[in-house]
């Protein structure tokens, strides 16, 4: 309780009684206690995975409201493993099949020359000249011709086995191989038009360059 002396100006500037003005009442103290929080769970760090840009006509715009965050410790997913193999599988094939198309020995073919002859009434000799014989077997080779009498038109000047043929009787070496034909082959037509051929095992004919010869 406090003691407070006033003076009554009225009383002639004696001091009046004392007035006792009673105390503000003390407030008890409660005592303090920290608020406990519970502890959370740390969230994965994460990064923002690009989106491709879409295009806009002739610009380019990459939306970033469409970045996507991903976990960086997310376990990689289990449905991509089957793809990855079997890419990995048709790289390996592709790579092996590249080596054994690399190693592959080339087709040796025949190759075979026709070379002039003179044609004669009893006997013509016919010759044909092989540079190499190729890897398959030969199973006949010869010269075909076609002849024609003077004045007649639409020559075929390209003959096949179709036509005349010449079987040589000896087999076929490198070199000039010859055969004699005793027949006459003039039979008193004017132009004719020869080449050398083989057959080969495979029923496949290779054919030579072509030669003609008229007689005067």
């Amino acid at each position: 309780m406090k003691n407070i002396l006033t003076i009554n100006p009225e009383i002639g500037g004696q001091p009046a009684k004392p007035e006792f003005i009673p105390d503000a009442p003390v407030r008890p103290q409660i005592p303090y206690e920290p608020e406990i929080v519970p502890e959370t769970e740390p969230r994965p760090l994460t990064q923002p995975e690009e989106i491709p840009p879409r295009k806009e006509g002739r610009s380019t715009v990459a939306s970033v409201s469409g970045l996507v965050r991903k976990p960086f410790n997310q376990a990689p997913s289990k449905t991509h493993q089957p793809s990855s193999y079997f890419a990995f599988l048709v790289l390996v094939m592709a790579m092996l099949s590249s080596c054994v198309k690399d190693h592959q020995i080339p087709a040796f073919q025949i190759e075979i020359q026709t070379l002039p002859f003179s044609p004669a009434t009893q006997s013509t000799v016919f010759r044909m000249e092989a540079s190499q014989l190729g890897d398959q077997p030969i199973i006949e080779h010869g010269v075909v011709f076609t002849a024609y009498f003077r004045g007649v038109g639409n020559h075929n000047q390209l003959p096949t086995i179709s036509d005349n043929k010449v079987v040589f009787d000896k087999k076929l070496t490198l070199g000039t191989n010859e055969y004699s034909y005793m027949k006459d082959i003039i039979a008193g037509r004017t132009f004719f038009y020869y080449r050398a051929y083989a057959i080969l095992g495979d029923n496949s004919v290779v054919y030579a360059n072509r030669l003609s010869y008229t007689i005067e």
